[in-house]
């Protein structure tokens, strides 16, 4: 039994949408280092200040 003929066209489009989440997944990461580095610097800043 012979394997099966690679599509390439599957392939590429199975590679961009694996892309397209990891690049999702890192967005998502860095807008919540963002917003949690946000909150902290500004309860620091709040602490300071009184």
């Amino acid at each position: 039994m012979e394997p099966e003929p690679v599509n390439h066209d599957e392939l590429r489009e199975l590679i961009d949408h694996q892309e397209r989440i990891r690049e999702d997944e890192r967005k998502h990461i860095a807008r919540e280092i963002h917003d949690e580095l946000g909150q902290y610097l500004l309860a620091l800043s709040a602490g300071i200040a009184h």
